[in-house]
């Protein structure tokens, strides 16, 4: 007896549904979007601001090191100026949308803030040696000047037969002691300050010299000076 062989069947594919061509172009566009945006998320996690912020900083500290906050203070301000400039620029790029943030000014304005900073530390550098020098220069024409006013002092006393009274060996002595603190400031690179307290000291010297050599030896005190001494 003979069967029939039955053809056997695949069984069919699952039907699957694809979305109109419109739905499709706009999935792709949002997909390329968050790829793109992701992309600059990752770039701008390098903070360039913050990056450029702390070398500015650190070329600031570097000049006022160097004195620039004394010696070259025009020049440090600008200098101060141009990093305030860079960082507001670099605020105003990170509130826009992130897609059309572009720091290549700010970045530009931290470089020229640091150009200006260096300029400002060689500059300080330079006036703090002249400000030493000055500071000497004044401290010796002070001392110079206080032995002379002495020595004025010793002949009219001895022209007065030894008169002790008066006051210009007092006035003397304390024109003395404001040379120590010329050589203190000096010590601790305060030089302005030392080369006008020593240009005091010259000035007053002469001012007690005159005096004794007119055989005066009572003076009235000078106007006293920003810092208590002449």
């Amino acid at each position: 007896m003979m069967h029939r062989m039955v053809p056997l069947h695949s069984p069919a594919p699952p039907f699957r549904h694809r979305p109109p061509a419109r739905a499709r172009l706009r999935r792709r566009f949002l997909e390329g979007t968050l790829t793109a945006a992701l992309a600059l998320g990752l770039l701008s996690c390098g903070r360039p601001c913050s990056e450029e912020r702390d070398r500015t900083r650190e070329s600031l500290s570097k000049a006022r090191s160097a004195g620039a906050g004394v010696y070259a203070s025009s020049a440090y301000a600008m200098a101060a100026g141009l990093a305030d400039k860079a960082d507001a620029e670099c605020r105003g790029q990170e509130r826009r949308f992130l897609p059309m943030r572009s720091y290549s000014r700010a970045l530009e304005m931290h470089s020229e803030a640091r150009r200006a900073a260096e300029k400002a530390a060689r500059e300080g550098s330079i006036n703090e040696g002249l400000a030493r020098q000055e500071a000497l220069n004044s401290r010796y024409v002070a001392v110079e000047a206080v032995e002379n006013a002495r020595a004025s002092i010793v002949r009219a006393r001895k022209a007065k037969g030894g008169a002790a009274g008066g006051n210009l060996m007092d006035r003397w002595d304390e024109l003395r002691r404001a040379l120590s603190e010329v050589q203190n400031r000096i010590d601790r690179a305060d030089y302005l300050s030392a080369r006008d307290l020593g240009d005091r000291i010259a000035r007053e010297s002469v001012r007690i010299q005159a005096a004794a050599n007119r055989g005066d030896l009572d003076l009235p005190p000078p106007a006293p000076g920003r810092d208590g001494l002449y």
